[in-house]
């Protein structure tokens, strides 16, 4: 399966796309001519046919078949470029393979499903118009019915709205605005905070006064790589949390474990999912911040202060100090909101207790290197697959440094019930043939890669907890 699946899928969607492009093709053609014929010559068979009709009524009665054979030429013909266009993609892509056969696992099949999840992702562009939406549609739709549905008759015959109606329209037009209003200024807030983060993260100034200590340079692919088995699993049923968590143990009675979470910074839905799941209650969770969980009040503070470079965790000292400053304290049960996470606080809710979540704003410059120093402190890695492709060029530095820098016995890459599989495996299997030679899993011993599949925090949990019940029970 992996590469050769998926080569055999491009392939098949090459000649499906060109063969739908045909008969589309035909289609478009077909409805042409008989527009055609139906223009030219059908008012004057039908005034022979029934001479009871006029020619010129003919010759209107006909616009409407004509609509309907235009309307189905236009979709044949974009349909035909629609599939033109999707059979050209994949020829593309199987050329590129033909020339240099290691590329299969790099290259996503077309017309996949597996971004599902990332189309899901609202930035706050989509939640602004989403709500504009959501507010000025039905309050335009129930004033308009409300105002044509009372009206009164004026002496000269005409309708008008009733006067009472007025103050209450006019009242409830304005709480809408002024809702809306305050919906979209409190998003573009956010939006403009996160560009004026990533504009300072950005600075080549500032990037500059930073030591570069980027990956190793030294590279070597390993010379023993074992063989690999990526595992896709499913969470098992029934299981419940046990105690409440304390500074000595989580809900299993284990020791608190540190997690260490990678994500794509786009799919914040599944970050959000993530951190509603039981990962906090089994230990800490450790992830890196993006830009737009930055919020406008980190950035006034930073202008106030002149302090908008020391926000950034910068250097191997500064993320010590960062790590350091955060309490181990175990949080009570409860209901709570996390901030600074995600681009808005997520509630959850934690019967159990749980582990604060420690969060760092990296700098561009230094974030590759947090990432190392992260994987040599944690016990356990969690890399979020769903809505990747290799073109997310951070997912994709993750994923080859967790498996250059880490045992893969004690990583769970998880991904959801859209994700292409085979496409993941390849993946995986492709950054496993790139070993780099230091690697904990080079070696002669086979070894199994899993990837959970979890929709929902309810299943990630169940997924967790029989996983690490099994390492300390």
């Amino acid at each position: 399966m992996g590469d050769s699946e998926l080569y055999a899928r491009v392939r098949e969607e090459e000649s499906a796309s060109f063969r739908s492009a045909g008969g589309n093709a035909v289609r478009f053609v077909a409805s042409l001519a008989a527009m055609v014929v139906v223009w030219a010559r059908g008012p004057q068979l039908l005034a022979v046919w029934v001479p009871g009709v006029e020619l010129s009524t003919w010759r209107q009665l006909v616009l409407f078949p004509l609509a309907v054979l235009g309307v189905g030429a236009f979709a044949a013909g974009a349909e035909t470029v629609s599939d033109a266009s999707q059979g050209l993609r994949a020829r593309t892509i199987r050329r590129r393979v033909d020339r240099d056969p290691d590329r299969i696992a790099m290259l996503v099949p077309p017309l996949e499903t597996h971004r599902a999840t990332k189309q899901q992702v609202r930035g706050h562009g989509t939640v602004t118009v989403r709500r504009l939406l959501w507010i000025a549609v039905p309050v335009a739709l129930f004033v308009g019915v409300l105002t044509a549905g009372v009206t009164v008759e004026e002496p000269d015959g005409t309708q008008r709205p009733a006067p009472e109606l007025e103050p209450a329209v006019l009242g409830l037009a304005f709480l809408s605005a002024a809702a809306l209003l305050v919906s979209v200024v409190l998003r573009l807030r956010r939006w403009s905070a996160s560009r004026t983060v990533e504009k300072w993260s950005e600075d080549p100034a500032y990037s500059a006064r930073i030591s570069r200590i980027g990956p190793d340079p030294t590279w070597s692919r390993a010379t023993e790589i074992p063989a690999l088995t990526v595992k896709f699993t499913a969470p098992p049923r029934g299981q419940e949390l046990l105690r409440q968590v304390s500074p000595q143990s989580n809900v299993i009675g284990a020791k608190p474990v540190r997690i260490a979470y990678l994500r794509l910074f786009d799919n914040r839905a599944r970050a959000k999912e993530f951190l509603r799941g039981a990962w906090r209650e089994f230990g800490y969770v450790h992830l890196l911040r993006s830009a737009a969980s930055v919020s406008p009040e980190e950035v006034r503070k930073a202008r106030r202060n002149n302090a908008f470079r020391t926000m950034f965790v910068a250097s191997p000292r500064m993320l010590r100090e960062e790590l350091a400053k955060h309490s181990a304290d175990p949080l009570p049960p409860g209901r709570r909101r996390l901030l600074g996470v995600t681009d808005l606080a997520v509630r959850v809710r934690d019967p159990a207790g749980s582990y604060p979540v420690r969060s760092l704003l990296c700098h561009v410059s230094f974030w590759q290197t947090a990432v190392d120093m992260l994987l040599s402190r944690v016990d356990y890695v969690v890399l979020d697959l769903a809505g990747y492709v290799p073109a997310n060029a951070g997912t994709r530095f993750e994923l080859q440094r967790v498996i250059d820098r880490f045992p893969i016995a004690r990583v769970i890459f998880i991904c959801d019930n859209q994700s292409d599989r085979a496409f993941l495996r390849a993946q995986v299997l492709h950054h496993w043939s790139r070993m780099d030679g230091r690697s904990p899993n080079s070696g002669a011993a086979a070894r199994t890669a899993r990837i959970a599949v979890t929709d929902g925090h309810r299943a990630t949990t169940r997924y967790l907890m029989a996983d690490l019940q099994g390492r300390h029970g």
